[in-house]
């Protein structure tokens, strides 16, 4: 996992010391080496800053082929590679490495643009092809590593991090629109909060071309009709289900260097734990407990998961005292407004991975969006065959409701005290935003027709709920900037592309049987988990809060956007 930087210029040339400056703030990301390269009439540079995991003597980047007409930097990892290495070799390829980055430039050399379906993992690249004066640039599936880009007058940049961006030359403003949609927890798939810098959506691939830039989608959810979904028996889900993770998993062990596992007291890290014992033994998990928390407390149920895989627990205890001591630097790493004080307990536990010179982690993100896990969707699911009550033309969320047939859950929880936000914000921005229904203008900005329209309802909150939440919160926040804060790669095979196509047919009926929550992960990994997390179900309430009670809830996040958003201004002296 690395930093990635490039430039292309329209008018004037790259200058070695923008691309070492952006380069450098990504040192985070990649402290084993930087590296950049510069074109021979230096209209584009790449940088790399690189976290060696594979290949720790010759995987420097940028990457070349043989003749040197395509460069390439990538951050991530291409899973399988060895047996892709292989096949372009038969065809003739040679290789100067032995990291699975180089695979790329060859794949390309023989596929083009279509290579992209031939990568698994979690990645994202540039690559400049020098005969074609062609940009390629592409992010994986699920938009699980990042990649951000700006177009401006003078050209085109793209960088892993916005804050490479703004050392590059790119200016640091806010933008109306991306900071509208974050403080009501809604953000479209390309959106930031940053004027003029967009995201390369999850499963897309950028073409930059005389002057034109053109996106692709190469791949999405595609969950089918419901009138369409295939007739899969019960047991035959479970066992496809779990050949499919057991092989996520064990592929995301391969690396050269130590590779731990997040481990809270739920089902997913647990299943990933139990799995990853099968092919290695007394690996290191980390743990995060929160004292204040004491409603929440997984510690026993973590120690006993921990003890029957034979691994070595480590954890750290993450008060609100401590929490507040780091959120400042935890924010500023993030490039996103916060929700919470305490996933501030993310990042401190990405530093103790580090503390203890462990690179590599798997972590149990993505099940909730695939299964449905996550409360307000399994209050969907519960609540399918149940009819909602229209809201009145004009009232709030009447517009979500014309466009789905029914208001998702996690809209409604959006809804309730959004007013409350407004007497924070400047007369100049209220203004802007008055009147505005930002659920109607993020939904609209989706493929609600192919990728929405007609799925069972736990699909089509589920869909919403990975372009938006998951995309922008939990696999930045959440995921990449903690991690990344501190030079630690995570990996996701619940994310890998063929578990969640292969989930995907299952109809929702065996992700939410009755009161079981993912009832077929639980059912597909039974053996390798303790009863008291086989028996662990989520806690939905049958009837959404009222107004009142919600409320009473709502300033803690409303307040830590507001401070989130004097955090960004003055570490990145944003303007506007």
């Amino acid at each position: 996992m690395c930093g990635i930087v490039a430039i292309a210029k329209k008018i004037g040339e790259v200058t070695s010391s923008s691309l070492e400056a952006a380069t450098s703030k990504l040192t985070h990301r990649g402290p084993d080496g930087s590296r950049v390269w510069l074109s021979s009439n230096a209209r584009v540079g790449l940088g790399h800053a690189r976290l060696s995991i594979i290949d720790l003597q010759t995987g420097d980047q940028p990457l070349s082929n043989e003749d040197g007409t395509i460069r390439a930097v990538v951050n991530g990892e291409f899973y399988g590679y060895a047996s892709i290495r292989e096949e372009l070799e038969a065809r003739g390829h040679r290789f100067a490495t032995k990291s699975d980055s180089e695979i790329l430039l060859h794949l390309y050399e023989e596929e083009g643009y279509a290579c992209v379906h031939r990568l698994r993992g979690e990645f994202a690249f540039v690559l400049w092809d020098d005969r074609k004066q062609v940009l390629f640039a592409a992010r994986d599936r699920c938009g699980i590593k990042p990649l951000y880009y700006a177009e401006a007058t003078d050209g085109l940049y793209l960088a892993s991090e916005a804050k490479a961006l703004f050392a590059a030359g790119v200016r640091a403003s806010w933008d109306a629109d991306g900071f509208f949609y974050a403080t009501q927890g809604l953000t479209p798939p390309d959106s930031t909060l940053f004027a003029g810098i967009r995201q390369l959506p999850g499963g897309t691939y950028m073409v930059a071309h005389d002057n034109r830039i053109e996106l692709k989608t190469y791949w999405d959810f595609d969950y089918p009709l419901a009138t369409e979904l295939p007739s899969i028996p019960e047991s035959s889900a479970i066992e496809a289900l779990e050949a499919v993770l057991a092989e996520a998993v064990s592929i995301r062990l391969v690396a050269d260097v130590p590779v731990g596992v997040y481990l809270s007291g739920g089902i997913d890290s647990s299943a990933v734990l139990g799995i990853a014992s099968r092919y290695a033994r007394a690996l290191d998990c980390y743990s995060v407990f929160f004292p204040d928390d004491v409603e929440h407390n997984e510690e026993d149920r973590i120690k006993e998961t921990c003890e029957r895989s034979g691994a070595r627990l480590h954890s750290i205890r993450v008060t609100g005292d401590l929490a507040a001591e780091h959120f400042t630097a935890a924010v500023a790493q993030w490039e996103e407004l916060p929700r919470s004080e305490w996933i501030v307990g993310k990042y401190l536990l990405s530093k103790l991975v580090r503390d203890h010179g462990t690179k590599v982690v798997l972590t149990g993100e993505g099940s909730d969006e695939i299964f449905g896990g996550q409360p307000t969707l399994v209050q969907d699911g519960k609540s399918a065959d149940k009819p909602q009550p229209t809201p009145p033309p004009g009232q709030p969320l009447s517009q979500v409701r014309s466009l789905l047939g029914y208001v998702p859950s996690q809209i409604l929880f959006r809804e309730i005290g959004r007013s409350r936000m407004r007497g924070l914000l400047s007369t100049a921005h209220a203004s802007y935003v008055k009147d505005r229904d930002p659920f109607t203008e993020v939904l609209s900005r989706m493929n609600l027709s192919e990728q929405v329209l007609g799925r069972e309802r736990m699909s089509q909150s589920m869909y919403l709920w990975s372009k938006t939440m998951l995309q922008n919160f939990f696999l930045t926040a959440c995921g990449d900037r903690s991690e990344m804060s501190h030079s630690v790669e995570g990996r996701l095979p619940f994310l890998d592309h063929k578990v969640v196509e292969c989930v995907r047919s299952m109809p929702s009926s065996i992700k939410l049987k009755g009161s079981v929550v993912k009832y077929v992960l639980r059912e597909a990994v039974r053996g390798l988990i303790t009863d008291k997390v086989y028996q662990a179900i989520i806690k939905v309430l049958d009837t959404l809060p009222s107004l009142p009670e919600a409320q009473r809830h709502a300033w803690d996040p409303i307040l830590l956007n507001a401070l989130g958003a004097c955090i960004l201004r003055q570490t990145y002296r944003i303007s506007g």
